[in-house]
């Protein structure tokens, strides 16, 4: 008896599976390969034949390499602008900014008080006032100084261009060398204030978070010597802080912060999608189209990281326990930090 039971068990098995069974998708894993302690790690030698990526740590920062060695680490002092040539390493108030290479080595000194900031490949300077920008070379020499006739709110900086927007809802584009290619002053809102702006790679785009009552963020063409609006969308609750906003690696696509919200714009379609996120971003790597586009974010809750498709699918979401909490993806490396430890991964398919 028992061995008919089971068999007429077995039968509605397989003929279950025949009917309903389907295949599984494919699903994304990460799969640790190393990690570092950054309380206990040896430092390692120059490797010549690659070149290791910057990171920040909570109050440290450094350079590692894709197989996760440490070639370089220091306490910071209040902030820090780093790149993959080096860094400045600075204090809340200073008279001197110090220029050093990735391997910590000087290079220069600046007198220009004001606080670094590293973009696009290039280095500003802005200056206590925050009515004034300058950028320097790698050595720390002055390349060019600009004023500015209320205080800067926004700054974005790519290889050739750089967006700068002010408290009175002025805007300019500056060319590598500091001059003024377009300049605009918003009056389309009862606060007018830059609260977020980027330029394109190419110049060819700028994207914009501005005003109170309404917030708006607009859409910017270039036609000829001049740019003109050619999307704008009404922001529903309103940002009344900085913002991050930019434009994915393959420049199909652009994103703005919102409170409490992400949006992601369709520069083809010219089509703005809003998603619910809390917090405040602190890390986003968007390469663009077809590719996992990835959020570190920051609310009440503690840190968390998401990953969400171009189209706005979140794939997924993760909390992440610990007081401080730093992602970084490149194309020869994905590491996650968390308190003093750093976790190297790569992506593969199941």
């Amino acid at each position: 008896m028992k061995i008919i039971r089971r068999s007429f068990v077995v039968i509605i098995l397989i003929i279950y599976f025949i009917i309903f069974g389907r295949v599984l998708p494919v699903e994304i894993s990460i799969v640790p390969e190393w990690s570092a302690n950054l309380d206990t790690i040896s430092f390692s030698k120059p490797d010549p034949d690659s070149d290791p990526e910057p990171f920040r740590l909570g109050s440290r920062f450094g350079y590692i390499y894709s197989d996760g060695r440490i070639s370089y680490l220091e306490n910071l002092m209040y902030g820090v602008a780093i790149d993959g040539n080096g860094f400045i390493n600075y204090s809340s108030q200073n008279d001197l900014l110090v220029v050093r290479d990735r391997e910590g080595s000087f290079l220069n000194t600046i007198s220009t008080p004001g606080y670094p900031f590293f973009s696009g490949g290039r280095r500003f300077i802005v200056f206590y006032d925050n009515s004034r920008i300058s950028e320097i070379d790698e050595m720390g020499n002055l390349l060019w100084e600009k004023s500015f006739g209320s205080l800067i709110t926004s700054v974005y900086g790519t290889q050739d261009y750089l967006f700068a927007g002010t408290v009175d809802g002025e805007f300019q584009i500056l060319d590598g060398s500091g001059n003024t290619l377009f300049e605009y002053e918003s009056r389309k809102s009862r606060i007018n204030v830059i609260y977020g702006g980027s330029v394109s790679d190419n110049g060819e785009v700028l994207l914009i978070l501005s005003g109170i009552d309404p917030q708006v963020v607009s859409l910017w063409v270039k036609e000829g010597d001049t740019y003109k609006v050619e999307s704008r969308w009404a922001v529903d609750e309103e940002v009344r802080r900085q913002a991050a906003l930019g434009f994915s690696e393959d420049g199909l696509y652009a994103f703005v912060e919102g409170e409490n919200s992400f949006m992601i714009i369709d520069l083809k379609r010219k089509r703005l999608k809003s998603l619910e996120l809390t917090g405040r971003l602190q890390t986003i790597n968007f390469p663009g189209e077809d590719q996992l586009l990835y959020i570190l974010g920051k609310d009440r809750d503690g840190y968390y990281l998401t990953g969400f498709e171009p189209n706005g699918i979140r794939l997924f979401f993760r909390r992440l326990d610990g007081d401080k909490v730093m992602f970084k993806k490149e194309p020869s490396m994905m590491v996650l930090g968390i308190d003093n430890r750093l976790f190297g991964f790569s992506l593969e398919s199941m």
